[in-house]
C-alpha cells in the first residue's frame, strides 16, 4: 500500500510509523491474514464471509487469497446449493467463468420458485448486479430449454440412435432362440413412445441435471410391456441397463448441442 501522504492521513503513529486505518471488519482482515500466512488451517464460514474477504483480497492484490476464495466459491456442494448467490458475487467480482459455472446450474433447478416463491427477500448479493445481467442467465435457461426440446423432437437426430433402439427394444442377441417381439410394429411403439417421454422429461425439468437420465428410464420401463421378454429373463436384466446406458449418451448428446449452440452472455 502508498504510504499516507497528508498531514490528516499521518495524525497516528505508532514506533515512528504512520498508522494506515483499513475500512474492513477486522474479521474479514483477520480471515484475510490467515488464508496469506497460512495459520492455523485457514477456512472461510459461509457465503457472506467468502464474498467479504474475496472482495478484500481482490482489492489488495493477494492472489493467492483470492484463489483460496474462489476455490471456497466454487465448492460443487455450494454451487449446487446457491447457484443465484454465487452468479451475483462472481459478477460482482468480475469472475465470468465462475458466473457462467454458476448460471448453468440453473438448468438442473427452478431458480424462479425458489427465489421468488420461497423467500421473504431476495439474496443481499443481488443488489450490485445490473437488472439487465440478472435477466441473461434467465433467458439462458430459458433458451437453453427450448433447443433442448427442439433436439429432441427432431426425428432427423433419432435417426443416428435408430439401430441401438432397435436392438434395445426388438431383438435379443443373447438368447439362442433369437425371440423378438411378435408385431414388427411393436419396436416403433416403443421408439416413439421413449422419444416422446423424453421430450415430455426436458419439458418437465430443464437440461443439464444429473437426474435426467434416471427420470427417463423409470417412465420408458414403466411403460414396457414385460409379457414379451417373460421367455427370457436375460434380456429383461440387460434390456433394463442398456436402456439405462443409452438415456445417459442421449442427454449427453443434448446438453453437448446446448452447449454449443446458446452461450450466455454477461
Amino acid at each position: 500500500m502508498p504510504p499516507p501522504t497528508s498531514p490528516e492521513e499521518m495524525d497516528e503513529m505508532q514506533d515512528g510509523l504512520p498508522v494506515i486505518t483499513l475500512p474492513e471488519h477486522s474479521q474479514t482482515l483477520d480471515k484475510l491474514f490467515r488464508i496469506v500466512y497460512l495459520i492455523q488451517g485457514p477456512s472461510l464460514e459461509g457465503l457472506e464471509e467468502t464474498n467479504l474477504v474475496l472482495g478484500a483480497a481482490t482489492k489488495y492484490i493477494m492472489e493467492s487469497a483470492k484463489d483460496f476464495c474462489i476455490k471456497a466459491l466454487m465448492e460443487p456442494k455450494v454451487v449446487e446449493r446457491e447457484p443465484l448467490r454465487i452468479f451475483a458475487i462472481a459478477y460482482d467480482h468480475g469472475l465470468e467463468d465462475e458466473a457462467r459455472t454458476a448460471a448453468k446450474q440453473f438448468l438442473s433447478q427452478d431458480i424462479l420458485i425458489q427465489h421468488v416463491g420461497g423467500q421473504p427477500a431476495p439474496p443481499q448479493e443481488l443488489d450490485g448486479v445490473p437488472s439487465t445481467v440478472l435477466y441473461r442467465p434467465f433467458e439462458y435457461v430459458f433458451l437453453s430449454r427450448r433447443y433442448a426440446q427442439f433436439t429432441i423432437a427432431d426425428v432427423r437426430w433419432w435417426e443416428e440412435y435408430n439401430e441401438a433402439c432397435e436392438i434395445r427394444y426388438g431383438r435379443c442377441d443373447w438368447n439362442s432362440r433369437s425371440m423378438r417381439l411378435r408385431a414388427s410394429g411393436m419396436t416403433k411403439k416403443y421408439y416413439e413412445d421413449h422419444r416422446q417421454m423424453a421430450y415430455e422429461v426436458i419439458k418437465d425439468k430443464p437440461c443439464g441435471s444429473p437426474d435426467l437420465p434416471r427420470i427417463l428410464t423409470d417412465r420408458v420401463l414403466s411403460h414396457m410391456d414385460w409379457t414379451e421378454y417373460d421367455g427370457c429373463k436375460c434380456c429383461k436384466v440387460i434390456l433394463m441397463q442398456t436402456l439405462a446406458n443409452f438415456n445417459v449418451e442421449l442427454f449427453d448428446m443434448v446438453w453437448k448441442d446446448v452447449e454449443d449452440m446458446i452461450q450466455l452472455a454477461l
